[in-house]
């Protein structure tokens, strides 16, 4: 499932409307924060349930890479979770790097987290970044990169790259059976998307994962 931030009149409000108000107030902290706590007790909730093979990737920006209470924070929570699978975009990963490889060092000497690299455009780039730190997962969207749809040869360099550096992949976004299959036939280890096209309005908040 995912979940979604509405306004009064139940209209979702995208990222791309609060995330500059947020930025600008110096408050995105406070929505890293509650992401964090909202996704643990959510783990906890289905780890009750005896549902143990799933995983929940908590989005992870560039305003806690300096949070030095981050690690408290987290392990004063009621739940803090076996895992923690944390998901960090390229950009802020490249433009932060130093604080970011910091943050991420005291997070593992507390906790048991995995690191996921998401939004990679190409194999060069990830190249770079497997460099820098360890990344447990490879996250990319292969019909919505920035020079548009990937080819095959495009999405198999990519998982080289990942293998190469012990990265599982996972191909998120993806809307139509084709790229489903292009993934998977390339070597991709989860696919993430809507597997139905066109969609239909009464599943268009179900969100399926399935191992390849």
């Amino acid at each position: 499932a995912r979940s979604v931030i509405l306004d009064s009149h139940n209209k979702v409000i995208e990222p791309k409307e609060f995330l500059p108000v947020l930025k600008k107030t110096n408050t995105l902290i406070t929505l890293d924060r509650w992401i964090i706590r909202s996704s643990m007790e959510e783990v906890a909730r289905l780890t009750a349930q005896g549902n143990l093979k799933f995983g929940v990737l908590i989005p992870f920006s560039y305003a806690l890479f300096d949070d030095q209470i981050l690690a408290e924070w987290i392990d004063s929570l009621a739940e803090p979770g076996k895992t923690m699978i944390f998901e960090v975009t390229v950009s802020d990963f490249l433009n932060n790097t130093h604080l970011a490889k910091l943050q991420f060092a005291q997070l593992r000497d507390k906790f048991d987290i995995a690191l996921t690299l998401a939004n990679v455009p190409d194999s060069e780039v990830l190249e770079k970044c497997l460099g820098l730190e360890k990344f447990d997962y490879v996250m990319f969207s292969p019909e919505y990169s920035a020079e548009g749809a990937m080819s095959q040869n495009q999405i198999q360099d990519i998982i080289k790259i990942a293998k190469k550096h012990n990265a599982l992949t996972i191909a998120s976004k993806i809307d139509t059976g084709q790229y489903m299959m292009l993934s998977a036939n390339a070597g991709v280890d989860y696919v993430i998307g809507y597997f139905i096209n066109p969609q239909l309005e009464h599943i268009t908040l179900s969100e399926t994962v399935e191992i390849t």
